[in-house]
């Protein structure tokens, strides 16, 4: 028996969450189903909105069998988290604002870090700004392996993550993380990307 057996390849799953932003969500979506790396399922959670979005997703993706659509009413960032990883069958989730896009070799570049580390649940990204903002948001000059993030958040009082489209979470500690008691959750309403980067490093 071969001992150089491959790792095992990570389900990877994305949410996209969407509130008003219909002039920006189709091409978050299609950058999702995009890559080079297929999703192993592309849900789209649009957030109660009133300009249509909710139209525009029905024509682009009803037909489409890799994307989910989830329309209802209006509950906020940390609802539509909710709502997005509450129907995956996946390893790991990405998520994935609308006003936001991938380029083609995310998930592959994702993948490959949980592919051959499993024992890691979290790994997140720099941001490369543009449009009105031209800058990078970055973390550090290359790969880093940040070992037991509670620990060090304990001695640094520092947590450890990125802005939301450059998060990437193991299924079930995602699922932990956005699990809070209402009275909790209330102002997360938006910012929800602060639940994992905080849960995630504790």
């Amino acid at each position: 028996m071969s001992t150089n057996a491959l790792p095992a390849r990570t389900r990877i799953a994305v949410v996209v969450t969407n509130y008003n932003y219909r002039d920006f969500v189709v091409e978050a979506v299609d950058s999702a189903l995009a890559q080079t790396r297929a999703p192993a399922a592309v849900v789209v959670v649009d957030d109660g909105s009133t300009d249509g979005s909710a139209d525009l997703l029905r024509e682009r993706y009803a037909a489409d069998p890799r994307v989910t659509l989830l329309c209802g009413p209006n509950t906020g960032q940390l609802g539509a988290f909710r709502r997005g990883i509450e129907v995956l069958d996946a390893d790991v989730v990405c998520f994935l604002d609308a006003d936001d896009r991938w380029e083609p070799g995310h998930l592959a570049a994702i993948g490959a870090r949980f592919d051959a580390h499993p024992q890691v649940d979290m790994v997140f990204t720099d941001v490369r700004l543009f449009g009105n903002e031209s800058h990078t948001i970055a973390y550090a000059p290359q790969p880093l392996d940040l070992g037991y993030t509670a620990l060090a958040t304990w001695a640094h009082a520092h947590w450890y993550g990125a802005p939301t489209s450059a998060l990437a979470i193991r299924l079930e500690l995602g699922r932990r993380c956005l699990d809070l008691p209402e009275a909790v959750a209330a102002p997360w309403r938006l910012c929800a990307d602060n639940c994992l980067v905080f849960g995630a490093s504790v």
